[in-house]
């Protein structure tokens, strides 16, 4: 059974590493570009603002910065990639996200059938383990050995131009508890 568990990191490794490359075995600088405004889609303590329409997957959101260090973009300080992986896995950890028979279950927070898509099945969930992808890199690379960095503030970066960030903190009308909202460009919301 070992080397099938073997193979299937394999497996999934190259298939989230040809999905990261946009189906070249080559990454461009488009992953890195990616990474300087993604990262700020999360918070210092891990948790990231929710959006897209698979919202079950979870700790799926992190799944990029893992991917970003097993293919070898180092895009960020890896002080910083591992923050967001691992920031985001204990702040989902710390949710009842969790059936009795401990499986993951459909919902956000905590489990929630209403919020599923039709496309969604007691599987779907499972997506989010492709946040380990990480755990296949040998115990020697520099994602292991990186002590856990936060990101420079939003103060830190541009704020227009090609090289401007969309920061978490600060980019929305603040909500009751510190929450920021978020609008899709377009969206009708207020205009920020």
């Amino acid at each position: 059974m070992a080397g099938c568990d073997q193979k299937i990191v394999e497996m999934a490794a190259i298939a989230t590493t040809l999905m990261l490359c946009g189906g070249r075995l080559a990454p461009s600088e488009r992953e890195a570009r990616f990474a300087q405004d993604y990262l700020y889609w999360f918070e210092d303590g891990g948790r990231a603002v929710p959006f897209g329409r698979s919202l079950t997957y979870r700790f799926g959101q992190c799944a990029f910065f893992s991917a970003l260090a097993f293919a070898g973009v180092e895009a960020l300080p890896w002080g910083v990639v591992k923050s967001r992986v691992l920031g985001n896995l204990r702040d989902w950890f710390a949710q009842p996200i969790f059936s009795s028979d401990c499986l993951l279950t459909v919902g956000y927070g905590y489990p929630n059938l209403c919020m599923g898509e039709n496309y969604n099945a007691p599987g779907s969930p499972y997506w989010a383990l492709k946040a380990f992808l990480c755990l296949a890199l040998p115990e020697e690379h520099p994602f292991w050995r990186a002590e856990e960095e936060i990101p420079p503030g939003p103060s830190a970066l541009p704020a227009q131009g090609p090289d401007a960030h969309c920061p978490v903190r600060g980019a929305g009308p603040a909500l009751p508890g510190g929450a920021e909202l978020r609008v899709p460009a377009g969206a009708g919301g207020p205009q920020i």
